[in-house]
């Protein structure tokens, strides 16, 4: 994963797929998916101060739909925090192929 951009509230990463990360089939594992979802997220909640590993968070909440399968191509993830509550904020991931397609979409929840 490489962190492509990290602004107050939004995020941008890009999952370009290895061997780990690709079945025979040739898709991307949905856990690597999972992860890519997770980690723009955190870094979105987290602001550019922060690294989406930043210890005093912790994701509490993890939705995500699988819209298609996806072909071993490089993965872009765009995070956004859409609310705040206290400590608690709430973002939407959404998880888009080498043409802009969109292939999985996710919403998270963290406190810290």
């Amino acid at each position: 994963m490489k962190v492509v951009a990290v602004d107050e509230g939004r995020a941008t990463m890009t999952l370009a797929p290895d061997a780990p990360s690709v079945p025979a089939a040739g898709s991307v594992r949905r856990g690597a998916i999972t992860v890519l979802v997770e980690a723009a997220a955190m870094a979105a909640a987290g602001g550019a101060e922060h690294s989406a590993s930043d210890e005093r968070a912790a994701s509490s909440e993890l939705f995500l739909s699988f819209l298609r399968p996806v072909p071993d191509h490089p993965l872009t993830a765009e995070a956004r925090v859409v609310s705040r509550s206290g400590g608690r904020r709430n973002c939407e991931v959404e998880v888009r192929d080498w043409n802009g397609e969109l292939v999985a979409k996710g919403f998270l929840s963290c406190e810290g």
